[in-house]
């Protein structure tokens, strides 16, 4: 329930690298400030670079929610590209 707040700095090489594969794989890519818990704050408090994406969805957090496979691929190559090259 007591963590810090997750900030990662949009700026950092890292996200930039991912913005490029992600815009190259995805095409137009936002990056925004979302509200929420997420686990990555705790790694992020030791200096980790933390990017969280999700796919589009339906029914987030509920018992309806749903994606497709085609949308789980496309996120899945940009984390392998990005893998591969960071």
């Amino acid at each position: 329930m007591h963590g810090v707040l997750l900030f990662t700095d949009p700026s950092h090489r890292i996200i930039k690298h991912y913005q490029s594969i992600a815009q190259e794989q995805l095409g137009e890519t936002t990056l925004v400030k979302e509200h929420g818990a997420s686990d990555g704050r705790f790694f992020a408090e030791h200096g980790s670079v933390v990017i969280l994406q999700k796919p589009t969805c339906d029914g987030i957090h509920g018992p309806e929610e749903s994606t497709t496979i085609a949308e789980m691929e496309e996120i899945y190559n940009v984390y392998k590209e990005f893998a591969l090259t960071v």
